[in-house]
């Protein structure tokens, strides 16, 4: 049986149907209805709001976006054709190998990736890649990592900074990456995507809490480095003690989060919720706070500091990676170094803070990270590699 070139029977994009699919798909361009850009999107991440809005932004500027699961599959190379931009917002990190076949199975997925990425590349695909944080865990195979990621930054057109401290970052690791390829976007903030229409009162009955003092949230994903094993015990301790704290989000796995739960079960002003929180649920969440936590440990990028302005939280949170370039002394207490006493003072400080005027500026950051206007700078991006191509209206000053 003949077989195309990604290894499976003649079917795929070599087929007449799939002939026919880039015909008309090339014929389209000429039209008056076409699209200004055409994009692979990857991951097909549904449950990522930041990727679910840079869709959706993408859309109502009149672009096809198509999201694409596997990188490492036929697909990508059957849509190559009829697209012209590539962006890799996240790829599946190595993970330490514990056996000789799972080694083999590393290597080989490793080269499939970048066989296709380099015979998209090929096809005429412009590759973006936006870059969060480096890789966390134990569990990364940190030579792997390393390897891919000097292989993603030769392949990539762009790289995609979310902030000024990951280009700083990643200029350190990896010398050898390229200026002219670095593009600073900042991180947007999620529209509409989450709702928020219940009031403080209904967002407290809803989680069945009665509260004592100030309320403060640490929301998100439950993992060791955001700190919760400091914050949690200066709840119990004076000023914080006659304050409530509320701790929700997934937790990585089960063991941790059992010993979250042990640490918070010893104070009656700790509450936790430690389980996936549908983005219809989160407003209950924020509306119930008078304060957004971020005790991390390290952080380079966090959606958590976007969602926290845009429901116009004040924020207690280190003063490492975007949280500087993003959080000002209006609606924010920085600590300058992780553990217990530096945010043990934040959270104090905090108690001072006029709060009426704090939400105010942190709504008005949020709409400084319009979605709708950051996704035009990303579109622009995608059309300088199209010069014949009208460029969209930006209506954004240089942030």
């Amino acid at each position: 049986m003949n077989k195309d070139i990604t290894g499976g029977p003649r079917t795929g994009w070599f087929s007449k149907k799939a002939v026919r699919n880039v015909v008309r798909e090339k014929l389209s361009i000429l039209g008056r209805n076409r699209p200004p850009i055409r994009v692979l999107m990857h991951p097909a991440a549904e449950q990522n709001p930041y990727l679910v809005v840079t869709r959706r932004a993408l859309e109502d500027l009149g672009a096809k976006v198509t999201m694409l699961h596997d990188l490492e599959s036929g697909e990508l190379l059957r849509q190559a054709p009829m697209h012209d931009i590539l962006h890799i917002f996240n790829i599946k990190e190595y993970r330490s190998p514990f056996s000789h076949e799972e080694s083999i199975g590393q290597l080989s997925g490793f080269s499939r990736r970048f066989g296709n990425l380099w015979a998209a590349k090929r096809l005429g695909l412009k590759i973006f890649w936006t870059l969060y944080n480096e890789p966390k865990g134990g569990y990364s195979s940190e030579w792997l990592e390393r390897t891919g990621r000097k292989m993603m930054f030769h392949q990539a057109d762009r790289i995609v900074c979310l902030s000024r401290a990951t280009g700083r970052l990643f200029r350190e690791r990896y010398p050898d990456l390229p200026e002219k390829k670095i593009l600073h976007i900042p991180h947007h903030n999620f529209g509409d995507y989450y709702p928020s229409v219940v009031s403080r009162r209904q967002g407290l009955n809803h989680l069945g809490i009665q509260p004592k003092g100030r309320i403060y949230l640490c929301y998100g994903g439950i993992h060791p480095y955001k700190g919760l094993a400091d914050i949690i015990p200066i709840f119990g301790r004076h000023p914080m003690k006659d304050h409530t704290l509320i701790i929700a989000g997934n937790p990585t796995n089960k063991h941790y989060a059992k010993n979250i739960e042990g640490l918070c079960s010893r104070y009656d002003n700790i509450h936790t919720f430690l389980r996936y929180i549908t983005p219809d649920e989160v407003q209950y969440y924020m509306q119930s706070a008078d304060f957004f936590v971020m005790p991390y440990k390290n952080i380079v990028n966090s959606g958590s500091l976007m969602l926290a302005l845009a429901f116009g939280k004040p924020l207690v949170a280190p003063n490492v990676g975007s949280i500087p370039e993003v959080a000002t002394p209006q609606c924010s207490m920085l600590f300058d170094q992780a553990g217990s006493q530096e945010l043990k003072s934040a959270l104090a400080r905090s108690l001072e803070m006029n709060l009426d005027k704090a939400r105010a500026e942190a709504r008005r950051l949020s709409q400084t990270y319009s979605a709708e206007l950051l996704t035009r700078k990303l579109a622009n991006a995608y059309l300088d590699f199209y010069p014949k191509r009208d460029k969209i209206q930006e209506e954004l000053e240089e942030l």
